[in-house]
């Protein structure tokens, strides 16, 4: 995601306008109920922490700590299916259900 970021520049953008974004990314090892059919793992940007705060100074300026958590197969396709309501929708789950924590055993928030 960092290497998306990078190059892109619009990260920060996006979310400052939707508040959340999910992508897709190549090339992650994770186990099979995490991947699409085309082999690619969903993932969700801009949950809010619990534990990490929102911004951290630097001598400049001030930078967003952006969160990244892993989606399975069934939570992709809902934030794909029902854009930025369903993004929504995910982030308010994910929060309660411990927010940026991610985990390959975390069950899904959403019904399959």
């Amino acid at each position: 995601m960092s290497q998306n970021a990078a190059s892109s520049g619009q990260v920060r953008a996006m979310l400052d306008k939707y508040q959340y974004i999910t992508t897709e990314l190549y090339d992650i090892r994770v186990p099979q109920e995490f991947l699409n059919q085309a082999g690619r793992t969903g993932v969700i940007l801009g949950v809010p922490s619990k534990k990490v705060p929102e911004y951290m100074d630097l001598p400049i300026s001030k930078a967003k700590i952006v969160s990244i958590i892993l989606l399975n197969v069934q939570e992709l396709k809902y934030a794909i299916e029902r854009g930025a309501e369903g993004r929504k929708i995910l982030a308010e789950k994910l929060t309660q259900e411990g927010g940026t924590v991610n985990s390959l055993d975390r069950p899904s928030v959403v019904l399959s």
